[in-house]
């Protein structure tokens, strides 16, 4: 599964790929691949010329590596903060 949203900011529209998931049974295989190369084209033939895959570098997952591996390059870092509550 690949949910790609559209997005805008600064006047400038863009795609953002907010999540991808396979079936646990059915990574290594491609699959993951197959699915972002389809929605890559699918955003292309809409029209976009900017897509951004939204990755957080502390949650660790090969989907950085897929990107990579496509092509992405990384843009910015946004940091993530968190704050353990009483209980």
């Amino acid at each position: 599964m690949v949910l790609v949203d559209p997005q805008e900011q600064g006047g400038h529209p863009f795609m953002e790929v907010k999540e991808m998931a396979v079936v646990p049974a059915w990574r290594r295989k491609g699959v993951a691949r197959a699915l972002l190369a389809s929605a890559l084209d699918a955003v292309v033939a809409d029209g976009a010329d900017d897509v951004r895959p939204c990755t957080v570098e502390q949650f660790r997952t090969r989907a950085i590596d897929l990107y990579a591996s496509v092509g992405f390059r990384r843009f910015k870092d946004f940091p993530r903060y968190r704050k353990p509550m009483p209980d």
